[in-house]
């Protein structure tokens, strides 16, 4: 019995050993893992999106100190390109960031009027506009893109007494 025992043990240990030999080759192109920081280290960053820009790098949407909007720009191999921290109105950007005809688009929320910002930045204003604000929609909750434009999930509030 422990002949029988020792046997099997062997040869799972062996079965296992030869099956983590077989690693995929590391490509650095494919494959970035980096760490960015800034000065303000007090500040937490929470990611909301990622999108490729072509084969330019790649474009990172996400919410700095609970809601303030922050983007960052990188190369295709993680490299910081710019950054640029949205004006304190421009809160609460929601997940869904786009790449269309060289720009990004993404939405927004004012931090006052609770009202929708569709936001465009692009490399070469290194900053984010505001495309167009959509008042009537009020907090957004959720973006898809559809054929001919966006799909903006909300949340509207009613009290009933």
């Amino acid at each position: 019995m422990k002949i029988y025992t020792l046997v099997i043990l062997l040869l799972t240990s062996t079965f296992l050993f030869v099956s983590c030999g077989n690693e995929e080759e590391y490509v650095p192109a494919s494959s970035f893992t980096k760490i960015y920081n800034d000065e303000y280290f007090n500040s937490s960053y929470i990611p909301m999106d990622i999108v490729q820009a072509g084969e330019n790098g790649y474009f990172i949407l996400s919410a700095y100190d609970s809601w303030n909007t922050y983007i960052l720009r990188v190369d295709e191999e993680g490299g910081f390109m710019w950054d640029y921290k949205l004006d304190e109105n421009y809160v609460n950007p929601i997940k869904g960031l786009y790449f269309i005809d060289s720009a990004f688009y993404f939405f927004c929320m004012d931090d006052l009027s609770l009202g929708t910002y569709l936001m465009k930045a692009s490399d070469q204003s290194k900053s984010a506009t505001v495309e167009r604000n959509l008042g009537s929609i009020i907090y957004p909750l959720a973006s898809s893109r559809v054929d001919d434009g966006f799909l903006i999930e909300s949340y509207k509030a009613s009290y009933r007494l």
